[in-house]
């Protein structure tokens, strides 16, 4: 695992991984979003032709949690793509995953993309929920869900996925995007985690912290 760049939030020490993950040290536990595992497999059964992703990214997925010393994993959203990408392949895939991480706690914030997946995430013996409390943060898919005023302030600092967020860098000659953190006063978002996923170029306001993720290394901006 490549090195993560030390980042106060919330007021706890955590860190920063190049690979897309929220590492919190203290509670042992690695924060991912926007897996979309299976998602290959659900363009293939509608006629397009692209590579399986899902054992490239649980391959990463295990180093990462390896690397980190991790006892809990968050997945704040977007774990599956569609249940029509559940192959016997995907399902197979996962379920030996699963296998291989028998002590590793999974906690869930259900994602728009894991509507009809409940069987799946029973079998992996994964907890799943649409919110949930983690310490200081809120665990949430979607940032528009995080709530105003004291619904927000009682679910502490939000953690959240679902945009894909990345920032636009431009020099003379080109421009292109880079997968980011994004955290602002009251909310973080996490990078999507899944290698065949796009991104979506965000607009920071005064205030915000942005970390890029270039070349293997997290850089704040």
């Amino acid at each position: 695992m490549e090195a993560a760049l030390p980042c106060e939030i919330a007021g706890e020490a955590c860190a920063l991984s190049p690979e897309g993950a929220l590492l919190w040290p203290r509670e042992a536990t690695v924060f991912v979003a926007d897996l979309h595992l299976g998602k290959s497999a659900a363009f293939r059964a509608a006629g397009v032709g692209v590579p399986e992703s899902i054992t490239v990214d649980l391959a990463r997925l295990s180093n990462l949690l390896e690397g980190a010393d991790a006892e809990r994993l968050v997945v704040l959203g977007d774990l599956f793509h569609a249940p029509e990408g559940q192959s016997p392949h995907v399902r197979e895939g996962l379920l030996a995953w699963r296998r291989s991480q028998p002590g590793l706690e999974v906690e869930v914030a259900l994602g728009n993309h894991d509507r009809r997946c409940g069987a799946l995430l029973e079998a992996l013996r994964f907890r799943a929920s649409r919110r949930f409390v983690c310490g200081p943060f809120q665990c949430v898919h979607d940032p528009a869900d995080v709530g105003t005023g004291a619904r927000r302030d009682a679910g502490g600092f939000a953690l959240c996925g679902h945009l894909h967020p990345a920032v636009r860098i431009a020099d003379r000659t080109r421009s292109f995007r880079l997968p980011c953190f994004w955290f602002g006063e009251h909310c973080g978002i996490l990078p999507a985690f899944g290698s065949f996923t796009g991104t979506h170029a965000v607009e920071r306001e005064a205030g915000d912290r942005v970390f890029a993720i270039a070349d293997g290394r997290v850089v704040a901006l």
